[in-house]
């Protein structure tokens, strides 16, 4: 899991920020305060500090708001949202699921960057405004300055992320022009991808020559972009094949049926040698009159001291099932990845329409479904990877 600092909320989306953002808000911070304010008449160091912080701040806010447009829009879709991340690059909405078809994806991508052209045009009415009200003061430069710096981040905000090259939002729309015109997402993913590859490549070669002859902080900044372009645009095409992989698979054609489950009657003293021991799971299903009622594992065993075990039921100890770690037999076997990524959990209780246990399915098992499914060889699916080091 990546490293993160406590987390806010905004319209009951978590917003989570990553380690990596607090040097990206030092250099900018820097940056403003050192080659703008520090420059104009009447600033000392701390003051310059200050207002770069702030207009720091007020730009980190502007990405936020442009993930929140996104976030909005995949609501009205009824696309459930994780969260959304800042770190060094920016933003990411972590956003659960693929629109259905071809116009909603257009509307997700588009919300972000419309987003971040009304701020721009909100700062520049202001920066209008200010000119009009400070044209005579010496100090005007400061709040134009701040104005004018967050109408340009704006703007650039919503520039950048219309470059068609997936994941951006310019490569979504990409993708859902070539979906609606050749009705195939998949193919669409692949021609998206191909392109965003193609410019990739021609940042990291514009990039490395400039490294060579110039060795400056624009061509790292190429070449880093390039790199990371090249990488997102494949782990999104992954991301596609695997949810058109799994294609219409319900849970029931790959859980593991009739799981090994433990009777919530069941004294904990037991459990070591009929269960923990004979099966060597590191967590058993608890069921009462059939029903799912939580999981044990030996981390729940352990906090019972042995003296007490005996007269301890597992019912007792077991941890609630919840709706987070349960899914109907029924559902979709791609629900279960994504339920599975976002709860952070390897494995899922299977129930029928009654709550009656039925079944378990398992991260692994539905990677190695997946992986045989697409034929990948082994250790070259860069999400498969990832997906399996996070168990």
């Amino acid at each position: 899991m990546p490293l993160t600092i406590p987390r806010l909320k905004i319209h009951g989306i978590p917003i989570i920020i990553h380690y990596s953002w607090l040097p990206a808000c030092a250099a900018i911070t820097y940056i403003i305060s050192q080659g703008y304010y520090m420059l104009l008449p009447g600033n000392t160091l701390v003051s310059s500090w200050g207002k770069g912080l702030f207009t720091c701040m007020a730009l980190f806010a502007s990405v936020v708001i442009h993930e929140v447009a996104h976030c909005i829009m995949a609501r009205r879709q009824k696309i459930p949202i994780a969260s959304i991340t800042l770190h060094v690059f920016g933003g990411i909405a972590d956003i659960q699921k693929e629109p259905e078809s071809p116009s909603n994806e257009i509307k997700m991508a588009l919300a972000g960057p419309a987003a971040s052209l009304a701020l721009a045009l909100i700062f520049f009415g202001l920066n209008m405004a200010l000119l009009a009200v400070y044209r005579r003061s010496p100090l005007h430069e400061i709040p134009v300055g701040f104005t004018s710096y967050l109408m340009g981040s704006n703007l650039m905000l919503a520039g950048f992320n219309l470059v068609p090259a997936l994941p951006l939002d310019g490569g979504r729309i990409l993708r859902a022009v070539i979906w609606k015109v050749s009705g195939d997402h998949l193919k669409a993913t692949k021609i998206a991808v191909g392109l965003s590859q193609a410019m990739a490549a021609a940042l990291v070669a514009t990039g490395g020559f400039k490294l060579i002859t110039e060795c400056s902080l624009t061509a790292a900044y190429l070449t880093t972009g390039g790199l990371i372009l090249a990488m997102a645009s494949r782990i999104n095409l992954e991301h596609i094949q695997f949810l058109h992989s799994l294609g219409r698979t319900k849970v029931r054609d790959i859980m593991i049926p009739n799981p090994v489950s433990v009777e919530a009657s069941t004294p904990v003293s037991g459990l070591v040698g009929d269960y923990f021991l004979k099966y060597f799971y590191g967590g058993f299903p608890v069921v009462k009159e059939g029903k799912a009622i939580g999981i044990v594992t030996v981390g729940s065993l352990a906090k019972i001291p042995e003296e007490k075990r005996p007269e301890t039921t597992t019912g007792e100890i077991a941890a609630t099932v919840q709706n987070n770690v349960t899914i109907p037999e029924s559902e979709n076997a791609s629900t279960a990845l994504t339920q599975m990524l976002k709860n952070q959990t390897s494995r899922l209780l299977v129930t029928d329409e009654d709550g009656n246990l039925t079944g378990l399915i398992t991260k692994n098992s539905l990677l190695n479904y997946i992986e045989v499914k697409l034929q990948v060889k082994p250790g070259k699916s860069l999400m498969l990877r990832e997906l399996k080091r996070r168990q």
